[in-house]
């Protein structure tokens, strides 16, 4: 069987390479609701904040299709 091996040289667990990019999205909403509360804190209008709505919702969209490459890639290997 093999594993897979990260530059460290310490082996990379499959169940590790799935959930990071879950874990990439989640800090990304934490850090736009960080934000968002901040602006409104601030009393500006969450309106203005539209364009990081929408580069996070990408990024977000990104993270699960790459999540799914990687469980179809590691099947491959696996």
């Amino acid at each position: 069987m093999m594993s897979a091996i990260s530059h460290n040289g310490l082996p990379q667990s499959r169940m590790m390479g799935e959930v990071t990019p879950i874990l990439a999205a989640l800090l990304a909403l934490a850090a736009v609701a960080f934000t968002s509360w901040f602006w409104l804190v601030e009393d500006q209008g969450l309106l203005s904040l539209a364009p990081l709505y929408v580069a996070v919702a990408f990024f977000c969209v990104d993270m699960v299709l790459l999540r799914r490459r990687l469980r179809t890639k590691s099947k491959e290997i696996y």
